[in-house]
């Protein structure tokens, strides 16, 4: 009996796996969906046309000079310069049911507008001079298409009918600017006047028409009053051109950063659809309150300072606190800022007890230091120019060099047992060390050695077992030496080919484990102790 094919299954078999592989692992992950915020010009009442505040020899000068129309069209731009950091929006299920509820009726419009036609073309079938055949038969297939048009206007109305806002779950989506850029204002979402030949009516009536390529429109009106500026700003989200917030401000016209700023965060909120939570901070003592600053997930915190209390309001949620002043240690804290409305948070800062270091290392002057995550930048200088005295507030320190190929080499600096006397001194020795792509990489090759083994296994014992079932038959005297030989040079290469990627296998796991090991913290005591 003659078997064919078996010296081409093991590297079929391979091909499947790494094709999938490739596949798999190599797919990139999708982003959140876009929402997507405009602002329009601010309409604009100016109290006093021919005010000149502002004006001195050489002409009008900054905001003060500036009319109310160019305020309308700033200020909204400075609001979506500020807004452009807001982060995602929790868009809940009513959301997401109207956007649904408008996606069928624009379907259904369309259906309409279609069935029409086709019922004209072939009632216009009637006039033509086709034969009575030809004729029945376009009426036919015109039908037929008026028919399926039907069909599709039935199961919209019927999706119209049953949808409900149980149907939607919550979900984020990442807030972005129309056209990706501040300067660009959104056109007025407005159709032309219903009657604009009628020359009495001083008030015609306009046509609303929403817009269809963004989420909200930040929308309002600036009162100028000599050197002052009223500013009503409300949040309208679409579909439904639902008004959701509308907040006023005045400021002085040359403080217009100020007052975008302070309504870009109260519209933060909204855009952001989630509690608002405001943090009372108890800081001592009290001459570190009046140098302290706020760092909410990395970005500084706005405090209030009303009658002597520092305030913030924030997101509700999970957040990472640091509470900083200068000449006292910092603090860091992780809080679920989620049960209430206002937290009352007391920080007792510890004075900052600096340390001189002297870091020697032959790339210092080729490469960035960072000192437990934070550039450092010499206090003073040494004659060495690979050499520095930096400022710690105490030990140990978890430093790193950024080198200039991108590696980054990470050191950590403790002290000597006793007492700290003095200036430490530490030498930081650099070496070729794998970057995090070289790490990476050999990463990969290590999981594919190892699927490649995997997959190797099941057809090395399917291969034994055929091997076995051959040799029975063999020597039954069912079969003839010819096909165990076959079997058996399968079986023999098969077996060989796992060994090989067991072995290779085990060759790049350690060759991924000492690259990794090598971008681990090396521990470093100082070099000496000087007085």
């Amino acid at each position: 009996m003659k078997k064919t094919g078996v010296s081409v299954l093991v590297p079929v078999l391979l091909l499947i796996f790494f094709g999938t592989h490739t596949a798999v692992f190599g797919a990139e992950n999708t982003s959140l969906p876009e929402w997507t915020l405009a602002a329009r010009v601010f309409s604009v009442e100016d109290l006093y046309p021919g005010y000149t505040a502002g004006v001195n020899q050489s002409g009008q000068t900054g905001a003060l000079g500036e009319s109310g129309e160019k305020i309308a069209e700033l200020l909204p731009r400075l609001i979506l310069e500020r807004a452009a950091d807001a982060g995602t929006r929790m868009v809940l299920p009513e959301e997401l049911y109207e956007r649904r509820k408008k996606e069928l009726l624009k379907e259904r419009r369309s259906l309409y507008e279609n069935l029409e036609k086709a019922v004209y073309e072939r009632d216009k079938l009637i006039a033509s001079d086709l034969s009575e055949r030809k004729l029945y038969e376009s009426i036919a297939a015109k039908e037929k298409d008026a028919e399926k048009l039907r069909s599709e206007l039935k199961k919209n109305q019927e999706s119209s009918a049953l949808l409900a806002v149980s149907d939607f779950k919550s979900r984020y989506e990442y807030i972005v600017l129309w056209k990706k850029n501040a300067a660009e204002l959104y056109a007025a979402p407005f159709a032309p006047p219903a009657d604009s030949s009628n020359k009495k009516n001083d008030s015609p009536v306009v046509r609303k028409r929403e817009p269809e390529d963004i989420n909200a429109l930040i929308t309002g009106s600036v009162t100028r009053s000599g050197t002052y500026i009223k500013a009503d700003v409300s949040l309208v989200l679409y579909p439904g051109g639902n008004e959701v917030l509308k907040v006023s401000e005045t400021s002085a016209i040359d403080r217009l950063d100020t007052l975008a700023s302070s309504l870009a965060s109260q519209l933060e909120f909204a855009l952001q659809n989630t509690k608002k939570v405001r943090l009372f901070f108890d800081i001592q003592p009290v001459e570190a309150a009046g140098k302290i600053s706020v760092r909410l997930d990395g970005r500084l915190l706005p405090l209030n300072k009303d009658e002597g209390d520092l305030s913030a309001d924030i997101r509700g949620g999970i957040h990472d606190l640091y509470v900083e002043a200068e000449g006292y240690k910092g603090a860091s804290f992780v809080y679920d800022f989620s049960s209430a409305d206002e937290f009352y948070i007391s920080v007792h800062p510890e004075k900052q007890n600096d340390i001189p270091l002297k870091i020697s290392s032959s790339a210092l002057a080729s490469s960035r230091l960072f000192f437990n995550g934070l550039a450092v930048f010499p206090s003073s200088d040494t004659e060495d120019e690979n050499s520095a005295v930096f400022t710690v507030n105490g030990l140990p320190v978890l430093a790193e060099l950024q080198l200039e190929d991108g590696i980054k080499k990470s050191f950590l600096l403790t002290q000597r047992q006793g007492t700290f006397f003095g200036m430490n001194e530490y030498s930081l020795p650099v070496t070729q060390k794998a970057g995090a792509s070289g790490i990476e990489k050999k990463r990969k090759i290590m999981y594919n050695s190892y699927a490649a083994l995997i997959v190797s296994l099941p057809v090395t014992f399917s291969l034994f077992g055929k091997h076995i079932d051959e040799y029975n038959s063999w020597a039954r005297g069912n079969n003839v030496r010819d096909d165990l030989d076959k079997w058996q040079i399968a079986y023999y290469t098969a077996a060989g080919i796992s060994a090989g990627l067991g072995i290779n296998f085990l060759v790049q796991l350690g060759l991924y484990l000492h690259a990794a090991n090598s971008v681990l913290p090396e521990k470093v005591i100082p070099k000496k102790n000087t007085k």
